[in-house]
């Protein structure tokens, strides 16, 4: 996958779709990953393999209906980063704390 040579692979929610997408997520090093959200699109919905892996769920509403403190329907916001993160440790059957540490490190290394 290039990981010699240096690469990282970036996986955000549309990465997580199909059983497939995390059979290949499952094989990549903890020490490549960098994760985002594609904030606003591309959010984990139920259809998706990833999806029995979500712990965190919020509350959401209709645009038309706004409400403090509730997310819009079907938009993803920064906040859903932790879901990613908790559907990779459970696919890596990693502690989610420590996969955080990990994706943390890697983002520093890369860019500072």
């Amino acid at each position: 996958m290039g990981f010699d040579l240096g690469y990282y692979i970036g996986i955000n929610d549309c990465s997580m779709k199909s059983q497939e997408n995390l059979d290949v997520i499952k094989q990549i090093p903890q020490d490549r990953i960098l994760i985002e959200t594609d904030s606003p699109w591309c959010g984990i919905k139920q259809s998706h393999a990833s999806y029995r892996y979500v712990k965190t769920h919020y509350d959401s509403v209709k645009k038309e209906k706004w409400q403090e403190n509730k997310m819009i329907k079907d938009r993803n916001e920064p906040t859903c980063i932790v879901q990613i993160c908790e559907v990779i440790a459970a696919i890596h059957e990693e502690n989610f704390d420590d996969l955080c540490d990990q994706i943390y490190q890697n983002t520093v290394k890369l860019f500072f």
